[in-house]
């Protein structure tokens, strides 16, 4: 056998003496943080109302995220701070990024609270639902709806977890004008409404009128934040952004021919989002698509603005994707934080509306009987083949994680074992500075085996009958592997057919 040296010099040109000792790394299995990355607006100094802060950090560059640092770099009031926190709640530990995009060209969302004429002498608690989120104000017996008014804008104001800021209507004082935060579309989700629970007690729809948010428009363009992302891995990467022009800038980056998922770049990722609508709206939307590297989580009712509840999503996905065993474990059941459900049974997704759904590429959450909403099935919205023939390999998003981990775990090994070596198709003299097919099967097939313990891949025999591993016929220095791929599935449907027998 013959030893290959990095750094000692071969043959005899080391001729002073005695020992000379090269240290290193033997290498070790795959293993990364898989970072999960924030795309959504800061608060700038044209939309800084009711003392939010602005936001200190350079639009298209994503920052490392601490527990603190969020509304320092975008405001206590912007979108990406509700987000950052959302995923904190989730993924406390993980490696989270944020970047902060242009405000798209439009205008912000507006609402109404018109507070009617009181009785005097009218005592109680007015509640008011934004976000979800409920909001108490206090009417005294002198109070008049002016007061009120006042009141209810100093409820929303002192609230900064809310997506909107409110004024007192400078003609009609008993109105309350609210505004989205941020201009945009998405500005027309924002809710606002009474009665959530059901116990709020009838003073409230007695002196209350809302107006519910709308006339948002503008949606953003994403290609500044992708060329910020550079050379980067994100490996789950979530925004607001849900039109379809946003949506085909997310298909060409992270696309297999040129973006992130191709040969040339190998830094893989996925899109999560979510959108607001009726199922059949929702269904007519999201089923064209056919995008494996892009999840879109459908919403009817649902009081939470779409971007938090994609968040808590995406960093569900973040969290139970960073290595094996976990990586190949469904996402049923796993319960979001801060998503509250629609406040009425018909808004709630029926199973035959989550089945139809799913089979349509979009992405169910299930409400429990205590009211938490649920991650139901995570999918991309990839169904149809090159062909347009019905595919379901890359259904569930959890396949192509299980991918991007095989690949770079094989990419470790490979690097590991054979990064400097000379090829040849035999090495009669074992010399360990030659890597040969054989060698390199070899450490495929050893590497399968490890991943089948993880549960990552199953049937490690198969793999090892079906794997090719030759020699390029055109080019000498190139070896050229088929490697077929069998991985663990997640347990999702249990079928049971229960036969009752009578006997004596």
């Amino acid at each position: 056998m013959s030893i290959s040296f990095e750094r000692i010099p071969s043959g005899g040109s080391q001729l002073v003496p005695l020992f000379y000792a090269e240290i290193g790394s033997g290498g070790t299995p795959y293993t990364q943080n898989k970072r999960l990355l924030l795309i959504g607006h800061m608060t700038e100094t044209a939309n800084a109302a009711a003392g939010a802060n602005v936001g200190t950090a350079t639009k298209e560059q994503p920052y490392f995220l601490d527990e603190v640092n969020a509304s320092g770099l975008f405001g206590s009031r912007s979108m990406l701070r509700q987000m950052a926190d959302a995923a904190r709640a989730i993924f406390p530990t993980g490696e989270i990024h944020a970047m902060a995009i242009d405000a798209p060209t439009g205008v912000a969302a507006t609402g109404k609270i018109t507070v009617g004429a009181i009785t005097l002498g009218t005592q109680g608690s007015l509640y008011i639902y934004v976000d979800g989120e409920r909001l108490s104000v206090g009417v005294n017996a002198t109070d008049t709806n002016d007061t009120v008014a006042t009141k209810i804008t100093a409820a929303i104001n002192a609230n900064i977890d809310l997506s909107l800021v409110a004024v007192v209507n400078g003609t009609n004082s008993n109105e309350v004008d609210l505004t989205a935060h941020h201009v945009g579309a998405q500005g027309n989700d924002v809710s606002v409404e009474l009665d959530y629970l059901g116990d709020e007690g009838p003073l409230s729809a007695t002196l209350l009128t809302i107006t519910v948010m709308s006339g948002g428009t503008g949606t953003p363009s994403l290609t500044d934040a992708f060329a910020g992302m550079g050379s980067e891995e994100f490996d789950t990467i979530v925004c607001y952004a849900n039109d379809i022009t946003s949506l085909g800038q997310v298909e060409d980056e992270l696309g297999n021919i040129s973006g992130r998922w191709s040969p040339t770049q190998q830094l893989y990722g996925h899109y999560i989002t979510a959108k607001k609508g009726t199922v059949s709206n929702l269904i007519a939307i999201i089923e064209p698509r056919n995008d494996g590297n892009a999840s879109i989580i459908g919403l009817t009712g649902n009081p939470t603005p779409p971007w938090i509840v994609a968040t808590e999503a995406a960093a569900w996905v973040a969290l139970t994707t960073q290595g094996t065993p976990d990586i190949s474990r469904p996402l049923q059941t796993l319960p979001l934080i801060k998503a509250k459900p629609p406040k009425t049974n018909l808004d709630r997704h029926s199973i035959a509306e989550r089945n139809s759904m799913i089979a349509a590429g979009v992405s169910t959450l299930h409400v429990r009987r205590d009211g938490t909403m649920a991650i139901d099935r995570l999918v991309t919205t990839e169904k149809r083949n090159q062909w347009g023939t019905p595919d379901n390999t890359f259904r569930d998003l959890i396949t192509r994680y299980q991918m991007v981990h095989f690949v770079r775990s094989m990419r470790t090994r490979i690097e590991t074992e054979h990064g400097r070596k000379a090829l040849a198709r035999r090495n009669p003299g074992n010399n360990s500075g030659v890597a040969t097919p054989d060698d390199i099967r070899y450490t495929l097939e050893h590497e399968y085996r490890r991943l089948e313990l993880q549960a990552l891949v199953e049937d490690s025999d198969w793999f090892a009958s079906q794997l090719v591993v030759e020699i390029n016929a055109n080019d000498p220095t190139r070896i050229d592997v088929l490697a077929p791929v069998d991985v663990v599935n997640q347990l999702r449907i249990v079928a049971m057919r229960a036969v009752t027998f009578l006997q004596s």
